[in-house]
């Protein structure tokens, strides 16, 4: 059903909290052969616990200039003081500056009303055990 298309992109940064660097993951997502989505997984370490924030951009017209269909989602997974870890919503694309390619950034109350929040927790349950680097860090 979905694969990844093309290279990730792997980049380090740094925390603008803590300070300490962390790695940044973008990648290409793929439905049936189609473009899908684009995931953003930034894989911090806070309180000696990791954390995954995943922010992910869905669009029906990837070819449309003027991204009128573009919607980003986001969520932060960790342990949080539990054996597994657990997702929850966060507002999109919190940590980058560039809005040209969010489109329509939600936040929490929007994500959970919008009808395609199946569709983002697909996505994230797939990056989650598909993408090897994402999958280390949330559940090392």
């Amino acid at each position: 059903m979905f694969s990844l298309d093309g290279d990730r992109s792997v980049t380090q940064a740094s925390c603008e909290h803590c300070g300490r660097d962390y790695r940044r993951i973008v990648g290409f997502v793929l439905k049936n052969e189609d473009a899908y989505a684009i995931y953003r997984a930034a894989l911090h370490r806070h309180d000696d616990a990791n954390e995954t924030w995943l922010d992910v951009t869905m669009d029906s017209d990837w070819e449309d200039p003027a991204q009128t269909h573009r919607v980003s989602f986001g969520c932060r997974v960790g342990r949080f003081g539990n054996p597994e870890p657990a997702a929850s919503l966060v507002p999109a694309g919190l940590a980058y500056s560039d809005p040209g390619t969010f489109g329509l950034r939600l936040n929490r109350g929007e994500a959970l009303a919008h009808p395609r929040i199946g569709d983002f927790w697909a996505v994230v349950d797939w990056v989650l055990v598909n993408d090897l680097d994402v999958e280390r860090h949330t559940y090392a």
